[in-house]
């Protein structure tokens, strides 16, 4: 067998080139580059394909949804733990963050741009 490329290697296991990439970069995926482009073997993909076919577990998300109190609880249970997150990191970090919160309610979109 021979070798493919990230596009071809994407084509057959339906997904992006690009992620191909990654996983030929992050050493996923065993593959070697010749001038400048990665070259894959086929056993690879075909070993990918085969475990891609195996049945899912079925997805948790509509529980965890609903456990946090519909879409609204679960984007305010993100917005705490990215102010638990900002506070590990220390009291600067975490005003900074509640500084930008605030604004970002009581104001439109000028002062979303303008802070980083």
């Amino acid at each position: 067998m021979g070798h493919l490329s990230t596009t071809q290697a994407a084509r057959r296991l339906e997904v992006s080139s690009a992620t191909v990439a990654g996983w030929c970069r992050d050493g996923r995926v065993p593959a070697e580059k010749v001038r400048g482009r990665w070259r894959i073997p086929e056993e690879v993909i075909d070993q990918l394909q085969t475990r891609g076919r195996g049945e899912s577990a079925p997805s948790a998300a509509p529980f965890v949804v609903a456990a946090a109190g519909g879409r609204r609880g679960l984007y305010r249970m993100g917005s705490l733990l990215g102010d638990l997150r900002a506070a590990s990191r220390g009291p600067l970090a975490l005003g900074r963050r509640l500084l930008r919160k605030s604004a970002y309610r009581s104001t439109g979109r000028l002062l979303r741009k303008l802070l980083p």
